[in-house]
């Protein structure tokens, strides 16, 4: 019962850093913007 209840905790942590830290790379790493065109429509050659 032990190794469940931290298998779940675990998880859990897991679930929200990858949320959390997902937006801070995209925000302050990245700087992705989704105004910003993206490379398929920017270079679109029409085929």
């Amino acid at each position: 019962m032990d190794s469940l209840l931290l298998c779940i905790i675990t998880f859990g942590g897991y679930i929200i850093m990858y949320r959390l830290y997902g937006k801070y790379l995209a925000k302050r790493i990245f700087n992705i913007n989704p105004a910003n065109a993206v490379p398929s429509k920017e270079f679109e050659d029409g085929v």
